[in-house]
């Protein structure tokens, strides 16, 4: 976006004045947070889209949970070898994830999960 272009790397050719420039460059984020942040954005997407799938009123949602959780968990141990940014945040939602799935999770709720999946 035009926003992020300007703050990560503001230049003279949008027609700032050099007091303007310096001006936005001390407001603007490091380099390196960008990096997080976007890290940070690329690895909560997915969990954004489950809970848009999940939060609907219009259809069934029961049965789509079990799929939503498994691609989850998919997304969450695919790693990539030029992202270890990316990688470390997975591995770190991989563990909450597993504790509230796993280990968290009712033997009930497990089984109205599976059930709702056969059904």
């Amino acid at each position: 976006s035009i926003i992020t272009d300007i703050t990560l790397s503001p230049s003279n050719e949008i027609g700032l004045k050099k007091k303007q420039y310096h001006k936005l460059q001390k407001l603007s984020f490091p380099r390196l947070d960008w990096l997080y942040l976007s890290a940070l954005k690329s690895v909560l997407f997915p969990f954004y889209r489950a809970t848009v799938l999940l939060s609907g009123s219009k259809y069934p949602t029961l049965s789509t949970t079990y799929h939503v959780l498994k691609e989850l968990e998919k997304f969450l141990t695919t790693l990539k070898s030029d992202r270890p940014l990316v990688n470390s945040l997975k591995g770190l939602l991989l563990v909450q994830f597993n504790y509230y799935f796993e280990q968290e999770i009712s033997w009930e709720q497990n089984r109205a999960a599976l059930v709702s999946i056969t059904v």
